[in-house]
């Protein structure tokens, strides 16, 4: 088998390191590099690579967190069945983990549940939704992390079966698809955040506190 040919396009100006000192401590590369992917001049690096949860933006200004909040306490105070579910990727495990370490502080004990990359593919599908409802009991609820925004067809289904469904997320929403959801997608309230460029775990925090 003959090996792929690829063919590298350079992104933006080299780096010099003469001419492309940091007066920060972080090295002049690192830098240039990370303002290379697109961070806006005169945001701040520090606060960019380290950030803090007291420099998050007001969670309320997303629009829907009202209803999402108040839906996932009623599951809290009722005991309800809960399921998160979360893409296979970094943002998708590492949302799964603090959504459920915090639903569990709550005292909850949702099950998590991750498709399969091969047969089933990258967020809710519906052969992955299949396998999800066969391994575990139906939930009351169910919470997309880092997935679900555009899966306009699936959320439809789990509505019309009885279970609700809270999407957090950071993928681009499909503008012309209704609301059919308790839709929040951080993209989607760009306009309103300091920042679009939220993790979905950060989502999953902001859900919560």
């Amino acid at each position: 088998m003959r090996a792929q040919q690829f063919k590298w396009i350079p992104r933006g100006e080299p780096f010099h390191h003469q001419e492309n000192g940091s007066a920060g401590e972080f090295p002049a590369i690192l830098e240039h590099l990370v303002r290379q992917r697109g961070l806006p001049a005169g945001v701040d690096l520090e606060g960019y690579l380290r950030p803090k949860l007291k420099d998050l933006a007001d969670p309320f200004l997303i629009p829907d967190m009202k209803l999402a909040v108040e839906r996932v306490l009623a599951a809290v105070d009722r005991g309800d069945e809960v399921c998160i579910y979360g893409d296979y990727d970094v943002d998708g495990v590492t949302s799964i983990t603090l959504m459920r370490k915090i639903l569990m502080a709550y005292g909850l004990n949702p099950r998590y549940f991750t498709p399969r990359r091969g047969p089933e593919g990258y967020g809710l599908s519906a052969a992955a939704l299949e396998r999800c409802m066969a391994e575990g009991k139906k939930p009351d609820l169910l919470i997309t992390v880092d997935c679900g925004t555009v899966s306009i067809t699936e959320v439809a289904l789990l509505r019309a079966s009885g279970i609700d469904v809270v999407i957090v997320d950071h993928h681009e929403p499909d503008l012309g698809a209704g609301r059919i959801a308790v839709l929040w997608s951080t993209r989607s309230a760009a306009r309103n955040l300091p920042t679009s460029a939220q993790l979905a775990s950060f989502s999953s925090w902001d859900t919560h506190f």
